[in-house]
C-alpha cells in the first residue's frame, strides 16, 4: 500500500470509532476512551440489545429461552484495572468475548 492509501484507511477508522462513540449510549462523550474500551461497550451494547429482543414480552412465545446473565467487558475492565492498580492487556477479555459469541443462542 501507499502512503497515501494508509493514511486514507487510518482516517477511514478513525472516524468509525469516533462513529461508534456517538452512537453508543453507554459509552462516556466527556471522556477519551481507547479504541479497545469503545469495542467493548459496542460488544455490551450489542449483546444488550439482543438479551432486550429475546426477553421482549411479545417476542417470548415466539423465540428461545435468553441467553444467561453476563458481566459486561466493561465492567471486567474496569474490576481488572482496580484489582491490580495498573491496566491489563485488554486482550485479557478475549477469553470472555469469545465465550459469548460462541453460546449457540447468539448465533
Amino acid at each position: 500500500m501507499e502512503e497515501e492509501d494508509l493514511f486514507c484507511l487510518q482516517y477511514d477508522m478513525n472516524d468509525c470509532y469516533s462513529r461508534l462513540k456517538r452512537l453508543v449510549p453507554t459509552i462516556p462523550q466527556d471522556k477519551k476512551v481507547s479504541k479497545v474500551e469503545i469495542l467493548q461497550h459496542v460488544i455490551d451494547y450489542i449483546l444488550d440489545l439482543q438479551l432486550a429482543l429475546e426477553t421482549h414480552p411479545a417476542l417470548l412465545k415466539q423465540t428461545s429461552p435468553p441467553a444467561s446473565t453476563r458481566t459486561p467487558l466493561t465492567q471486567i475492565n474496569t474490576e481488572q484495572v482496580k484489582n491490580n492498580g495498573a491496566r491489563r492487556c485488554p486482550w485479557d477479555t478475549v477469553d470472555t468475548a469469545c465465550r459469548f459469541a460462541a453460546s449457540p443462542s447468539m448465533l
